[in-house]
């Protein structure tokens, strides 16, 4: 048998989900996903848990806002540098509450531009969505869909 220190446990949750929600479902979403929260909670008790996220907007800013009210941590897994990703945020106002959310994270993992280039830039950016969707699923022991 050996004695000694146990290693720090974690537990890793990715998130994902449609950028589209109609207003009127965003109550219902709400308590699924403190369903979700406490449930994984319960199940963690004693390990640290880290929400992997894109910070995308809707259900994953959501997500994310909840789980920080809950003191989970949260690592932005953004899939292309930020200043790029940026882009792909509509209004200012949506850019702020990205940079707003990001803020508050415990860290930051950019997944960089692929070394082979689509030269169609739309290809680029979906490539790019397609690797942090197989980076979330390979760093998450859970992985929360929403759609």
């Amino acid at each position: 048998m050996t004695t000694g220190v146990v290693p720090a446990l974690s537990l890793f949750v990715g998130v994902t989900g449609h950028r589209r929600v109609v207003d009127e479902a965003l109550p219902a979403l709400s308590a699924q996903i403190e369903s979700v929260l406490k449930r994984l909670e319960t199940e963690a008790a004693g390990i640290r848990r880290v929400l992997l996220s894109g910070l995308a907007d809707g259900p994953d800013q959501l997500f994310v806002e909840l789980a920080l009210k809950r003191n989970w941590e949260v690592i932005a897994s953004l899939p292309m540098p930020y200043a790029d990703y940026l882009a792909d945020f509509a209004t200012e106002a949506k850019r702020e509450a990205l940079a707003k959310l990001k803020a508050k994270c415990a860290g930051t993992i950019e997944i960089p531009w692929s070394a082979v280039r689509d030269p169609d830039p739309a290809g680029a950016r979906e490539k790019q969505y397609r690797e942090h969707a197989i980076f979330l699923a390979r760093h998450s022991q859970v992985v929360v869909a929403m759609w």
